[in-house]
């Protein structure tokens, strides 16, 4: 184990708004900000000189940039984990989280496992592969039954909800097309969606950001605030946190929740920075992103991370249209923008952070601010 000194050559697969503040936090850090993604244009790319045009799931590509570099990290979870750990392994450049765990966080199956064999809470699930185990899965579950794809989902792409009799021949069509590659889980009556991000460090050191609320639009993140409490928390916190240490986990990682009153199941898991975690970059002392940089970095977690402000809310803002974007001549909040090239309707345009007292009057008074926007 190393310590990354200031200079040296962090390197993000991804060209994202989550490779992007992460590089930021990294320059703040002194490191030299590698990217490699498909364009020049994308929003980690912009912020530095040192862009690489790639693809990360292609090996050549990906081999080629990690000599360059002295460590890496990704924005996505969706890399190919066998591409991930064949050329990290060739070119010894150190890649966090590691190979191993993200090809087990990006298989919803074997997420769903690996949770359920360490005691962590979740909902009943089955592996689907053909028409039978579907239709066990309809039986079993009572036509209440959430069906999700295997690898790549996301903002409810690949999320198929069958809610009674009448909709399993369509939703039997649409499995059918991806050849049944997909969970099947119990559909949850939850009260609310809620999240936090852990954040480990390769000396062990494990930072919580606070439980915070999620409210979700057209199976999109739409606004989040907190923190948050539930009765649930600290033994579902301590669970996790040895989850964790036993997966030897380094960097970010999100979990999202479904509080069911007084209990609380694991929806998902992200390996990486997470929208749910944008508030932390004025509500913390020390943001999720600088967090993520410093671990995979060698650097030690700060012992305490503050928080900065009573209540907070994030709200994001998504494009409407595609038309050019225009801002009013004076919007309250700390505003993100990604400096994305194209805007059309749902696309994760930024994101605006309000800081306050009381979590209900700032989350009317951020939506009411959104809206003065034209996205």
């Amino acid at each position: 184990m190393k310590f990354r000194k200031p200079g040296q050559k962090i390197g993000f697969l991804g060209g994202g708004q989550l490779a992007r503040m992460m590089a930021l936090h990294a320059h703040q850090l002194g490191f030299q900000v590698h990217v490699l993604c498909q364009s020049a244009l994308e929003p980690a790319a912009q912020v530095t000189p040192h862009w690489h045009q790639g693809y990360p799931n292609n090996f050549e590509d990906l081999e080629k940039f990690l000599k360059k570099v002295d460590f890496v990290t990704c924005e996505s979870e969706f890399y190919k984990g066998d591409v991930l750990k064949k050329a990290s392994a060739s070119t010894k450049t150190p890649l966090f989280p590691s190979p191993e765990i993200m090809s087990e966080l990006q298989d919803r199956w074997t997420q769903k496992k690996s949770f359920e064999e360490f005691g962590l809470p979740t909902a009943p699930f089955f592996l689907i592969n053909d028409t039978d185990s579907f239709e066990t899965a309809c039986d079993f579950f009572k036509y209440k039954v959430v069906f999700k794809k295997r690898h790549g989902g996301y903002d409810g792409n690949g999320t198929y909800i069958l809610k009674s009799k009448k909709d399993k021949e369509k939703i039997l069509s649409q499995l059918s097309e991806i050849n049944f590659h997909v969970i099947a889980e119990a559909f949850v009556p939850f009260r609310r969606e809620l999240a936090a991000i852990f954040v480990r460090d390769q000396f062990g050191t494990i930072s919580s950001l606070p439980l915070v609320e999620t409210h979700q639009k057209n199976s999109r993140c739409d606004w989040v605030r907190g923190p948050t409490k539930h009765p649930a928390w600290a033994k579902m916190k301590t669970r996790i946190e040895a989850w964790l240490e036993e997966k030897n986990y380094v960097g970010a990682i999100a979990f999202e929740f479904f509080d069911t009153g007084k209990n609380l199941l694991i929806n998902e898991s992200a390996p990486r920075v997470h929208n749910s975690g944008h508030y932390s970059e004025q509500a913390l002392e020390f943001s999720q992103f600088e967090l993520h940089v410093r671990a995979v970095a060698g650097l030690p977690l700060p012992q305490e991370n503050k928080l900065l402000s009573p209540q907070f809310v994030m709200v994001n803002l998504l494009g409407e249209s595609e038309q050019d974007v225009e801002f009013p001549k004076n919007h309250a909040g700390y505003l993100h923008w990604y400096g994305k090239d194209q805007n059309h309707k749902g696309r994760k345009m930024g994101h605006l952070n309000f800081l306050g007292k009381n979590s209900n009057q700032l989350l009317k008074f951020a939506l009411k601010e959104r809206k003065r926007m034209k996205l």
